[in-house]
């Protein structure tokens, strides 16, 4: 990590997804809570699994008792647990002087994008999450800089040389390019949320 990291999570080691050309400005992991939010959701599904196994333990020819119905929704939850604590530990939020990188899955997955591609961060906070000062940062992604430019004087050319309405139909007919959220780049459960966002910001400013 360079001098000007900001640690605001357990440290990772970012040299294995950066580049060697790269300078590293942001490396960090989900907040802790990370692992108890996403457990959340399981706990009416565990429920609801006790509810039935004890309903069904009423009758004489089931083979299972009330304390076996408990032990089946703690097993629920424990496999949800032990699940969202691996995605922990394996996610890295990386950003560069020319990426964003997010290394995140059960199955470990690597995404990125360019800081010339960004078109704009989204709030992607969950509910749970304003509880603990957490929050989730979406990135939107569009044509790089270049593109965008080259997609202006295409437009410009040919309202010009077509001239009166045709000039104008043709410029109609040419589309701005397209910005999406791209799911995989989203920064969940994040310590810091704002100063997390005004950092991203600030190296896409500076280095796009």
């Amino acid at each position: 990590m360079s001098g000007g990291a900001v640690a605001l999570a357990a440290p990772i080691a970012a040299a294995e997804l950066a580049g060697g050309d790269e300078t590293v400005i942001l490396a960090i992991r989900p907040s802790p809570w990370f692992i108890v939010i996403g457990l959340l959701p399981a706990i009416p599904v565990a429920a609801i699994a006790v509810l039935a196994l004890l309903a069904l333990s009423a009758a004489e020819d089931i083979p299972w008792d009330t304390a076996q119905a408990v032990a089946a929704g703690a097993v629920i939850l424990g496999v949800r647990g032990a699940w969202q604590a691996y995605d922990w530990l394996s996610r890295a939020y990386v950003l560069t002087d020319r990426r964003i990188i997010v290394r995140a899955g059960i199955v470990t997955h690597t995404s990125a994008c360019t800081l010339s591609e960004v078109a704009a961060l989204g709030d992607a906070t969950r509910w749970g999450e304003r509880w603990v000062r957490c929050g989730s940062i979406g990135v939107m992604r569009g044509a790089p800089r270049v593109r965008r430019r080259s997609w202006r004087a295409a437009r410009d050319a040919s309202g010009t040389s077509r001239g009166g309405r045709d000039g104008a139909q043709g410029g109609d007919r040419t589309r701005a390019p397209r910005v999406w959220a791209d799911r995989s780049l989203e920064w969940t459960c994040v310590s810091r949320p704002d100063h997390v966002r005004q950092t991203i910001l600030s190296a896409v400013a500076r280095y796009r």
